[in-house]
């Protein structure tokens, strides 16, 4: 996985206007299970988006939502038209709002795979390809995709605010005799959500500067905490135990801690002394 420097941008950017992004919804594919995406085989060969584990993971984790070029039993190539179309994903009262994704090819001297993600109110092909937010791209045209690498892409998703839903595609099309598109970590942000949210979201972290433990409080259960440095760098998958973080263990410095809780996630700078 590629975290570009525009993170660490980010981040900063947030800690000096006192604002942090919410999750609002994302899919992993860590359960291997893309039931509650719809799937259409526009092409009609039998393949469709499938959830894929690769021996070697590119990004840490071990499970993708993949699409082939190429059929390996029969040797023989395909041109894919497949869709995955996200369940309805509640947006009322955010703002800010943006979708990143992670994508790649599975092999990179195989990967001149196209696809195009589409942003839509409504989750028909006609909704999907008369909407004006959507972005397209031969994945092999990024030098850091042919290293390997899932690299991230985030659509501004801007012109959505004040709707109630939104339905994310994903289409590999365009594209033969090529292997596998992997795509992961599929994700909604906002910065703000409705009142409601926000106040279930709220979380504050203490004693701020720490030597060994922060506390974490929150508004709603907290599934996950994550430490990255300032650069953006995830240094830590912490454990949040009886309400508190072990950060004893890290080099004096300033970190950013990020909590998931069932509301959403938000991002806290700290100190290490």
């Amino acid at each position: 996985m590629i975290k570009k420097l525009l993170f660490a941008g980010a981040l900063a950017l947030a800690f000096n206007t006192m604002t942090a992004q919410v999750q609002v919804w994302k899919d992993d594919f860590e359960d291997k299970d893309i039931s509650n995406w719809t799937l259409l085989d526009e092409d009609g060969d039998g393949h469709n988006f499938i959830p894929y584990d690769p021996s070697i993971a590119q990004n840490g984790q071990r499970n993708y939502m993949s699409s082939v070029s190429y059929d390996n039993d029969t040797q023989s190539p395909l041109t894919p038209d497949n869709w995955a179309i996200s369940p309805a994903i509640n947006v009322t009262g955010a703002t800010g709002l943006s979708l990143s994704y992670l994508v790649g090819p599975q092999d990179p001297d195989w990967a001149d795979e196209t696809y195009t993600v589409y942003v839509s109110t409504g989750n028909t092909k006609a909704d999907f390809l008369a909407s004006a937010v959507k972005f397209s791209e031969n994945i092999g045209d990024d030098p850091d995709a042919l290293f390997g690498e899932l690299v991230e892409r985030t659509i501004n998703l801007s012109s959505f605010e004040n709707k109630e839903k939104i339905y994310v595609a994903i289409r590999h099309h365009n594209s033969s005799d090529m292997f596998l598109i992997n795509f992961d970590d599929v994700t909604v942000k906002a910065t703000t959500l409705a009142v409601s949210d926000v106040s279930k979201t709220k979380v504050s972290i203490y004693p701020n500067p720490t030597t060994e433990v922060l506390n974490v409080s929150a508004g709603s259960k907290v599934s996950a905490v994550e430490v990255f440095d300032m650069m953006g760098r995830k240094v830590s998958d912490a454990t949040l135990v009886d309400g508190k973080v072990d950060v004893k263990n890290l080099t004096k410095g300033a970190y950013v801690l990020k909590v998931t809780a069932e509301a959403g996630s938000t991002s806290h700078k700290f100190i290490k002394n």
